[in-house]
């Protein structure tokens, strides 16, 4: 019975590995708003890319990145600020742009990529331009690829997360570690 309740474990295991969550957090903030990407799987992501759009968000949000320029107010160039070693690279944000496309080498599970950049809204006046509040981020997309996988997109919800299931991270049966075992 031990080996049945072992076999039906790693069965458990191995089809709760099959997806890897990447979780995109946005947090509003001042003078600096932060992005928070996060690998919550079981287990490491290889290379991939990972694009964020905001041309389809509720506010017509934009990357406000120069001092008197398409923002309002205050201005910050991205800077990142944990995780440096998992990124391999990123696109330069233009003022008023609203596409972010960072490399990644990979991205270790609980190990997140942090950056701050600011964002402003461009709705009509009567709205807070200078901060974005979560409604305001429905309809973000991040768009996920990765060599050999198709590619995914997930949209931002009203509380200013998006999260994608990436990828199959365990090939063939899962190791001990990963169940816990051995």
């Amino acid at each position: 019975m031990r080996v049945l309740g072992l076999g039906a474990a790693v069965i458990l295991a191995w089809c709760g590995q099959a997806a890897a969550e990447l979780q995109v957090r946005y947090f509003e903030g001042a003078p600096k708003d932060r992005f928070v990407i996060e690998n919550l799987s079981g287990c490491a992501l290889g290379e991939f890319s990972l694009e964020i759009d905001l041309r389809p968000s509720a506010g017509g949000l934009i990357f406000d990145t120069e001092l008197d320029g398409a923002g309002i107010n205050v201005a910050q160039p991205f800077e990142l600020v944990a995780g440096g070693g998992q990124l391999a690279g990123r696109s330069e944000v233009g003022d008023g742009e609203q596409t972010l496309m960072l490399r990644f080498a990979g991205l270790e599970r609980g190990a997140p990529v942090i950056f701050t950049i600011d964002l402003d809204d461009t709705l009509p006046s009567g709205s807070t331009q200078t901060m974005v509040q979560g409604d305001e981020m429905i309809g973000a997309v991040v768009r996920f690829q990765a060599k050999g996988l198709s590619p995914l997109e997930g949209l931002f919800d009203a509380t200013s997360q998006a999260i994608l299931p990436v990828s199959a991270c365990v090939s063939g049966l899962p190791r001990a570690d990963v169940l816990g075992v051995g």
